[in-house]
């Protein structure tokens, strides 16, 4: 018996040390197996030698100057901590590998010339090391699952939106982050912008996975950013609370707030101002409801400014939380009210004209309203009911905490900002634990979008140009409910005039799993039932109504 608790006890440190191998190492064994001969010795190609002792290696990479021309004038460096694209090193690999990498003729040949090519896998690790921070220990990826994702395929990746014209913008990118089945995460992501002159911002549209619970947006405080960790940081409920890694108001101003793919056109006459060399922070929130595959996660970001001056005042954004220490979600029905009476750049005896309000619970939260608050500290006008569909189209009867309702006012809503607003929020826990503030969807938060101008705006004109466009363009009301569901949806739509339909059901690698109907349809409303047994994941329902197609998230739970 001793025997064989000794021999369990030395399988088992074998066990955790072979599975405690830090990614940097595998990433030097690729350079010494593909790249020796080139880069290694007294007077290797240029001047970089790959293979020596991790110490040696690690200090020659990091945060280093490249000696090529072209990589010092764009001011690379040989790996530059979460930012691939500046990273020389991997600039020499890529070869095709991701889009952002286009290696010109200036910073020399493709690595490695000597024949031993890397494999798609193998570049990946070099630039998921990197896109983590580039850490000399630790484990940033699975090796294996690159490797089965790179041989086999997984869930498909998102198709790349096109950026914006010369001139009138840019493309932000983030990704590729790598999930299991079932596999749950929420990161930041410090991003230099390296811009030399201020920058107004008009529109902002974002493309983001099925996978993905949220993604915000937000610009450090001036010099705020300088203890922030480089690269990809994983954050976790005790990291957000202590602040060691806070993902939402961490010395940060938001930008904005997507549930899923969006278009945010700002009203004419305002704009998001940006200072020179501004600093990005992304907060992303994903999941992969895949049982069987492994998710390649991405977002595109287009951003699209004009002249500075343009606008004649600033959008403001925000997005405020309740105390995270305070909500406790008991066992049944909760009921929470929340006072909101400071923002940004205002006085109290300010107007604060709102634009753009939204709420996010997670999958306890049952409804979510927004009143005006009175001097007196009373009820006013209730300007927000959760009830309704994600554009504010119409009252759908129910609170879909997965896309809840957007509202954008046609006609700015002024308050007093000393008077302020009052949000409720319902939850319902079915369970016999309490559910606290937490970053995944099992957690709970009671949180607010919100975005607005302050002071005088007499000189705006009355006609705005507003709107979130979402992926579809036919106003035909496509909604499903419950959603997330269980089991059973319901899918509904109204159509104006006679056309022809059809309304189907995928998967998300575009397999069909339900034709509900195909046809020519009458003016009307319409109902059908989804009774198909669909397994837990993420399903998209597609209704072409003649030439034009509309789409909408179904998320089925287990």
């Amino acid at each position: 018996m001793k025997k064989l608790l000794l021999v369990t006890f030395f399988l088992a440190a074998y066990t955790l040390n072979a599975q405690a191998v830090d990614t940097f190492e595998d990433v030097a064994k690729i350079f010494e197996t593909k790249c020796a001969g080139c880069h290694e010795g007294n007077n290797p190609q240029g001047k970089l030698n790959l293979v020596q002792p991790l110490d040696d290696l690690y200090t020659e990479l990091f945060e280093t100057e490249p000696t090529n021309p072209r990589a010092k004038e764009m001011d690379y460096k040989l790996v530059d901590a979460g930012y691939p694209t500046r990273s020389f090193l991997y600039r020499k690999i890529d070869g095709g590998l991701y889009h952002d990498i286009n290696l010109e003729n200036a910073e020399g040949k493709l690595m490695p010339t000597n024949g031993n090519k890397l494999t798609d896998a193998e570049k990946e690790l070099v630039r998921q090391w990197i896109l983590f921070g580039a850490p000399k220990e630790g484990e940033v990826v699975k090796k294996d699952i690159l490797e089965e994702y790179y041989t086999e395929g997984g869930v498909p990746a998102l198709e790349r939106p096109d950026p914006p014209a010369e001139g009138e913008g840019f493309q932000l990118y983030l990704g590729r982050i790598f999930l299991e089945p079932k596999e749950e995460r929420e990161y930041i992501y410090k991003y230099e912008l390296k811009n030399p002159e201020p920058i107004e911002i008009n529109r902002i549209d974002t493309r983001m996975n099925d996978q993905s619970h949220h993604f915000l947006f937000f610009k450090f405080d001036e010099n705020k950013h300088q203890d922030e960790d480089e690269g990809l940081e994983e954050v976790t409920t005790l990291s957000s609370i202590t602040g060691e890694a806070i993902a939402i108001t961490n010395d940060t101003r938001m930008i904005g707030g997507w549930a899923y793919s969006s278009d945010i056109v700002l009203p004419e006459g305002t704009a998001y101002n940006w200072r020179a060399n501004e600093v990005l922070k992304f907060n992303y929130h994903i999941k992969n409801y895949s049982e069987t595959s492994i998710a390649p996660i991405e977002l595109y970001v287009n951003v699209y400014t004009q002249a500075v001056g343009t606008a004649s005042h600033e959008m403001r954004s925000d997005f405020l939380l309740y105390n995270p220490l305070s909500l406790v979600i008991e066992p049944g029905e909760n009921s929470y009210e929340w006072v909101r009476r400071n923002f940004d750049g205002a006085n109290s005896n300010d107007d604060v004209h709102l634009w753009l309000l939204g709420a996010h619970t997670h999958q306890l939260g049952t409804d979510f309203d927004i009143y005006q608050r009175m001097g007196d500290g009373s009820y006013g006008e209730q300007i927000y009911e959760g009830f309704y569909n994600f554009d504010y189209s119409f009252d759908q009867g129910f609170y879909d905490y997965a896309e809840p309702p957007m509202r954008i006012f046609d006609e700015l809503y002024t308050i007093r900002a000393g008077d302020g607003l009052i949000m409720t929020a319902d939850y319902n826990n079915p369970g016999t634990q309490s559910v606290r503030f937490g970053l995944t969807t099992a957690d709970e938060m009671f949180g607010l979008f919100i975005q607005y101008l302050v002071g005088d705006i007499s000189d705006l004109s009355s006609q705005w140009t507003v709107g979130i466009e979402n992926e579809t363009s036919a106003n035909v009301g496509l909604e499903v409910f419950p959603n997330p569901t269980t089991g059973p949806a319901t899918i509904s739509y109204h159509l104006e005039e006679a056309t022809t339909i059809q309304l189907e059901v995928f998967n998300t690698v575009g397999q069909r799993v339900a034709n509900v109907v195909q046809g020519n349809q009458t003016p009307g409303d319409y109902q059908y039932s989804l009774n198909q047994n669909l397994t837990a994941g993420v399903y998209m329902v597609q209704l072409r109504v003649g030439e034009e197609l509309v789409t909408k998230k179904l998320v089925v739970t287990e």
